[in-house]
């Protein structure tokens, strides 16, 4: 039987040469294959935030920058190492969305894929007040800090404890 190969749109630390794409490499978690840069069909805000300097989605339409990313073709076993790290259904929620792709292409061949995504529903509104980014790319300044390194607690409760109201 053939596996279940689905599409992910990836817009942070899992992205080609950031921190966590190594989780994509590993052969353990799965298979996955980069198809191609895409960019999100409604603005979203893409923020970095916590101590950790964590790149999160917040899934609220029409606020924000359109935001680029790449898009994946993962099996089930990544799809669940990939939920994993997001903590889906305590952190993350991952969704199904539309996604442009061919970008800037000059011959005009435009279109769209439908892949996953992972997205904050639930998180504190104080994060719409941060400044929103169209892509996200690692920072000196702002240096992203990898889940074996953090000591204060998991993401979600530093999250709420650090923008809460």
């Amino acid at each position: 039987m053939l596996p279940v190969l689905r599409f992910v749109f990836l817009y942070g630390t899992l992205k080609t040469a950031e921190q966590n794409h190594y989780l994509l490499l590993q052969k353990g978690n799965g298979v996955a294959k980069f198809i191609e840069k895409a960019v999100t069909r409604e603005k979203f805000p893409l923020v970095v935030a916590t101590q950790y300097n964590i790149p999160f989605m917040l899934n609220k339409p029409g606020t924000g920058d359109f935001v680029t990313g790449e898009i994946f073709q993962v099996d089930e076993r990544m799809l669940q190492a990939l939920d994993r790290l997001e903590d889906v259904g305590n952190l993350y929620d991952r969704e199904l969305m539309t996604f442009e792709t061919n970008v800037g292409c000059l011959n005009g061949t435009q279109s769209t894929k439908e892949a996953f995504v992972y997205v904050l529903n639930r998180y504190p509104k104080a994060l719409l007040s941060l400044p929103t980014i169209p892509e996200y790319k690692n920072e000196e300044v702002k240096p992203y800090v990898s889940p074996r390194e953090r000591q204060n607690g998991p993401t979600k409760e530093v999250l709420w404890r650090e923008y809460s109201e």
